[in-house]
């Protein structure tokens, strides 16, 4: 899978108009390795120039892997690195990203007396670093149950737990943790 994208605009008027073109940039591949395993690689470029010296690039390689342990059980790790460059005339930030996820995801059809129910728990983490005119460096990690049912055909039952923390080591005063539930209930009629 390949894609490439070119867009080029003009805003305004005479002495205040603004010039904007970007490209975007995206390369996939995808690969059986084995009936249990599957790996995509993923690239993805980014450019954008504005008028007056403002340009923003950012460069994303990722990994996603999935691995199905038996009929009822599937494991995925997913890890991207993201960096972004962004200038504004004369000031510059430079970020990177290191992000992880990891999921285990349990399913199974017709379990008592439901038609359908799911069990997932996902580990996620993030690693932030800016340098340049703001700087930045935080840290997150998050981990995440969720339980989706199926009792009948026409409802649906979701239920997610999520605690995030967060750590910015350069304001520790920024520093919070974060706990979320959250129910859905869908009845098709």
């Amino acid at each position: 899978f390949s894609m490439f994208e070119w867009n080029t605009q003009r805003v305004g008027a005479s002495a205040e108009r603004l010039d904007k073109s970007s490209f975007r940039l995206s390369e996939k591949l995808d690969m059986k390795l084995s009936i249990e395993t599957r790996l995509v690689t993923e690239f993805k470029h980014f450019n954008e120039d504005l008028s007056f010296g403002r340009t923003t690039r950012y460069y994303e390689p990722s990994m996603w892997l999935e691995h199905r342990w038996s009929q009822d059980v599937i494991n995925t790790v997913n890890l991207t690195y993201r960096r972004r460059n962004a200038n504004d005339g004369r000031i510059e930030n430079v970020s990177d990203d290191w992000v992880g996820t990891a999921d285990v995801v349990w399913q199974k059809n017709n379990f008592v007396g439901m038609r359908y129910i799911e069990l997932q728990q996902t580990l996620a983490g993030e690693i932030h670093r800016t340098r340049g005119y703001s700087p930045q460096r935080s840290y997150r990690l998050n981990s995440a149950s969720s339980i989706n049912a199926y009792p009948i055909q026409s409802l649906i039952v979701r239920f997610r737990m999520d605690v995030t923390q967060y750590w910015d080591k350069l304001m520790s005063e920024s520093d919070y943790t974060v706990l979320g539930f959250s129910l859905k209930v869908s009845l098709q009629l």
